[in-house]
């Protein structure tokens, strides 16, 4: 989080299952500091199909890139992605 607060972010793209805090408390967190955050969640798991967005892994550079590109050109700040992309 100090990390967070000394820059400027514009996405958070961040794994789902995660040590310590999962994905979603991390993007709680962070949206309470900063509502314009645009979020993109990515899983292996298949937790895309608990109703929010990612981008399921394995992924490639380029079908990652495009993803990010949709969400930051496409989506209001502070809402998350909800297609599922490879």
């Amino acid at each position: 989080m100090k990390l967070y607060d000394q820059s400027k972010v514009a996405l958070l793209l961040t794994d789902v299952v995660m040590p310590n805090m999962n994905g979603l408390e991390l993007a709680d967190q962070l949206l309470q500091r900063e509502p314009e955050l645009r979020i993109l969640f990515m899983s292996g798991t298949g937790d895309a199909n608990r109703g929010f967005g990612c981008v399921a892994k394995p992924f490639s550079a380029a079908g990652l890139l495009r993803r990010v590109s949709e969400v930051l050109e496409s989506l209001p700040a502070g809402q998350v992605a909800r297609t599922t992309a490879a």
